[in-house]
């Protein structure tokens, strides 16, 4: 579920490395020094969270309306946190115990609100179904699944999510320790990025993500 979060800080420094070059000088350049280009990228992201309660509400009406309609659909509050890492990032859990379902719910101040739900299971395996309207670039870790829907509503995110998730034995997360799960996931998501590497491919598929959001 904190995989947006990696792909965020990587695609920043990747358009920040290779912004106000024409595409093709672009191309040549990543085909050149791809891989060098995304090692930069990764060592720039922390390799953990930290994460501050807060008591405030969602700022932003798309974030408060994404929360209205998750409680709607049974999901209860797991609190509210800002990720110091991540430019005090406001992020929003709810749960939903009977699903195994961890719903997180973003605040960017330039890409905006988005949500994602997601399940571990027993065996460390995890499914996670978003509607970010961008973040496909970099390939998942094995065992650990994404479903992408852009623009799709939380409401029919949800029942996606209870339709598409694995079956499985889901671990369940209470309020009181959602956000060392969400810390631990990212933790796990960029100690094994980091250590495999990015490849030319997905340093080209994040540049090409980043131009055409900035052309939009």
């Amino acid at each position: 579920m904190s995989r947006d979060l990696l792909w965020i800080g990587f695609l920043a420094v990747v358009y920040v490395i290779i912004k106000y070059k024409p595409d093709w000088f672009n191309q040549v350049v990543i085909a050149v020094t791809g891989k060098a280009i995304g090692k930069a990228a990764l060592d720039k992201q922390p390799d953990h969270l930290t994460l501050q309660p807060e008591t405030g509400p969602a700022s932003r009406p798309e974030a408060r309306s994404a929360i209205d309609s998750l409680q709607r659909r049974g999901f209860v509050p797991g609190g509210s946190y800002s990720i110091a890492e991540m430019g005090n990032l406001p992020v929003h859990f709810l749960l939903k115990q009977d699903e195994g379902a961890v719903a997180v719910v973003y605040e960017h101040p330039k890409v905006g609100a988005w949500c994602d739900i997601a399940c571990r299971f027993q065996d460390g395996t995890t499914f996670t179904i978003t509607n970010a309207k961008m973040g496909g670039g970099l390939e998942p870790r094995p065992g650990h699944t994404t479903a992408r829907v852009p623009g799709l509503t939380p409401t029919a995110l949800h029942l996606r999510y209870s339709r598409e998730r694995p079956a499985g034995q889901p671990r369940l997360v209470s309020p009181a320790d959602v956000a060392t799960v969400f810390a631990d996931a990212y933790a796990e998501e960029m100690a094994w990025r980091k250590d495999r590497g990015v490849s030319r491919t997905e340093v080209r598929a994040v540049s090409r993500e980043g131009a055409g959001r900035s052309a939009a």
